[in-house]
């Protein structure tokens, strides 16, 4: 890590030793050890050091967070939000692991194949996104809820789920008219957000092992 340090220096005029040395002191790195000799966590780790000991103004990552453990997970989120507060950087990761994304992200796209099928805010998403349950002491079917803008709709027996697309409030309000016995609101997480924009790139299984 000593020697690549040297050879990010000679790129990077704004490379700082002092950053260098306290970053790989708190994540545990001896800077004398080979890259090549490190696990895969540790190489990632060693990556976010000599990347940040740059003090870039835009910082690209590609799965950083893959293989570190949850503390230094946890750790590399708080450095870089730290990271983004002090020097108002941007910061752009690319990552399969929608949790790491959640709490750090202000702004999200999703790409399926080589189509970006959602670019939005985290706040727009959220305010954008909810899932519903509902129930009702009558018969009712899929069809009873053609007037609502959903984007999925599920029943089993007299209980319906759907995720509602735009004002959440205004989705809500249209369920209560129809006088449900029951209904429960909840906020989609990204990956449930993801999977409902994949939908249409489900494989059929069936038959694979018969």
């Amino acid at each position: 890590m000593k020697k690549m340090a040297q050879f990010y220096k000679g790129f990077y005029p704004t490379f700082n030793d002092d950053t260098f040395k306290k970053l790989s002191e708190a994540f545990g790195l001896d800077i004398n050890k080979h890259i090549n000799g490190f696990s895969k966590g540790m190489q990632r780790q060693a990556e976010l050091i000599l990347g940040m000991s740059t003090h870039p103004e835009y910082l690209l990552l590609d799965e950083s967070f893959d293989g570190l453990d949850p503390a230094k997970r946890n750790f590399s989120r708080k450095l870089l939000l730290e990271y983004m507060a002090e020097k108002e950087t941007s910061i752009i990761i690319s990552s399969h692991n929608l949790h790491d994304l959640a709490d750090l992200c202000d702004h999200i796209g999703l790409i399926n194949g080589q189509k970006i099928v959602l670019d939005c805010s985290v706040n727009e998403m959220s305010g954008s996104r909810s899932k519903f349950r509902v129930a009702f002491d009558k018969e009712m079917g899929t069809d009873d809820f053609k007037s609502l803008n959903y984007k999925r709709i599920t029943q089993d027996g007299k209980l319906f789920s759907l995720t509602s697309l735009g004002d959440a409030d205004e989705f809500e309000e249209k369920l209560r008219a129809m006088s449900p016995v029951l209904i429960e609101r909840f906020s989609l997480s990204l990956e449930e957000i993801f999977l409902d924009e994949m939908e249409a790139s489900d494989y059929d299984i069936s038959g694979i092992f018969g």
